[in-house]
């Protein structure tokens, strides 16, 4: 079995009244019934027989803050520094990359979207249809784009093959920074790519292939894997959402 290292992002945080209404500037602190999306995911990742080490960049005030944790890593200046950092801290040659608010990620959601990636797949996504994911998180504020006549969302948890990923920064830091505009990431595949998008014909194949092309390896969308991986806390309403969602299992 390959040993995959995993690295978890914590260093994001909200801002004035979005903190208030989460109940914590950093979001790896926000408290979804009794426990945080922070603790869900490292339990989840620690709980494969596939994850070898497990580092998080975090900010200092969080390091030393759970014990599965094999190293911790300073956040860097912006989000872009925080994946190129943990990345380069990664000793394996294909690594997952995992946001850590993900308040419902159990060890057997890990592994089926483990199971799904192919060896050979240099970067690996899991996405999904509208109705797909709406079917567990009815009513969420998860946002989609349009790809061809469906609408996506996408996961938060990865598979990056490590050596290619840092030696794509530049790529890297312009989708990173591009991540909340559905226009600027469609840009990102090109001309023809972005053409496609704002005429309703742009298909997952053309974005797998375009991805490939512009690194130099083969990326993959992962479809099948449980929605938990996409349900993520970015702002205070997904937060509440969660709590309800907990609170009524499911009837939020």
């Amino acid at each position: 079995m390959e040993k995959l290292d995993a690295v978890v992002l914590a260093a994001g945080r909200f801002a004035g009244p979005e903190a208030d209404r989460a109940g914590a500037a950093i979001k790896a602190l926000v408290k979804v019934a009794s426990t945080t999306p922070f603790d869900a995911v490292v339990a989840a990742l620690r709980a494969s027989a596939a994850i070898d080490r497990l580092v998080v960049v975090a900010p200092r005030e969080l390091h030393g803050c759970s014990r599965v944790v094999d190293a911790w890593v300073d956040e860097g200046a912006t989000g872009e520094d925080n994946v190129l950092a943990g990345l380069a801290s990664a000793r394996t040659h294909r690594a997952v990359l995992s946001a850590s608010d993900l308040p419902f990620v159990e060890p057997a959601h890990v592994e089926s979207f483990l199971m799904r990636v192919p060896p050979d797949a240099d970067f690996a996504y899991p996405v999904y249809e509208r109705a797909e994911f709406l079917a567990t998180f009815p009513r969420s504020r998860t946002r989609f784009a349009r790809v061809g006549p469906a609408q996506y969302t996408g996961g938060s948890m990865c598979i990056v093959n490590v050596k290619l990923a840092l030696a794509n920064e530049r790529l890297i830091r312009h989708a990173f920074a591009a991540r909340k505009s559905q226009l600027a990431m469609a840009s990102l595949l090109g001309s023809g790519g972005l053409v496609r998008y704002l005429t309703g014909r742009l298909a997952i194949e053309h974005v797998e292939r375009r991805l490939s092309e512009l690194t130099g390896g083969r990326a993959v969308a992962i479809r099948g894997a449980p929605p938990a991986l996409a349900m993520d806390c970015d702002s205070a309403a997904e937060v509440e959402y969660a709590r309800t969602y907990h609170a009524g299992v499911g009837s939020a």
